[in-house]
């Protein structure tokens, strides 16, 4: 409803509580309700309806976090989906960063590791390599980049090796998921990034009990 009254009007913040609130929720179309109000933010921000609902960093990362929580079964898809949309508004591509406009969009290290959360959420096959391929495409954008904000860190780590220890599927697959979950811990502890943690440490224990059949290695 139309009032005229300016002091009324939704601003980013009052989608994004809403969206919060729909990441809360746990339903199944949680993830869809959430990108719709996306949706509708950029149209009135792009449309010139209402330049104070323009979209930002926690609009994007919110969605991402209403996909990790709804069960979805093409949550990963669709959260990949978000990410890949928040690089292109952020580096320009198909023209949508004019004067920079975007740039307060760009996955920072909360979106990467959200958007891990989701495969590590999910039922689906891989998704520990799946994992692994987001936090390596996040290293390789901070090292070119050197953006404070993508540089990894323990939850972001923790996140890939969580993945792994919920991993689904047959001896390849959890012969898989403890090699990452290994090399994971190997790169923290060398890295400048961080040190492994007790969340890390007892991630990784998970790893082993739910990955590694009873044999001496384990």
């Amino acid at each position: 409803r139309t009032t005229g009254d300016e002091s009324v009007k939704p601003r980013a913040a009052t989608y994004n509580a809403i969206i919060d609130a729909w990441a809360k929720s746990g339903e199944v179309d949680a993830g869809d309700r959430a990108e719709l109000l996306l949706a509708h933010m950029m149209e009135l921000y792009e449309t010139g309806h209402n330049l104070d609902a323009k979209p930002n960093i926690r609009s994007f990362n919110s969605v991402l976090n209403a996909w990790a929580k709804s069960g979805h079964p093409t949550a990963p898809e669709r959260a990949g989906d978000v990410l890949d949309r928040m690089e292109e508004l952020s580096d320009g591509r198909g023209g949508d960063n004019n004067g920079g406009e975007w740039n307060d969009v760009s996955p920072d290290a909360t979106s990467f590791a959200t958007a891990i959360n989701v495969y590590a959420r999910s039922h689906c096959f891989g998704k520990a390599q799946c994992a692994y391929e987001i936090f390596t495409h996040m290293k390789e954008l901070h090292e070119a980049s050197g953006k404070k904000g993508l540089r990894p860190n323990n939850v972001v780590y923790n996140s890939v090796l969580n993945a792994c220890a919920f991993t689904v599927g047959d001896l390849e697959e959890q012969s898989q998921a403890v090699e990452i979950a290994n090399a994971m811990l190997v790169d923290l502890d060398k890295s400048s990034y961080g040190r492994p943690d007790q969340i890390t440490y007892g991630t990784y224990l998970k790893v082993i009990n739910n990955q590694m059949p009873d044999s001496e290695s384990r």
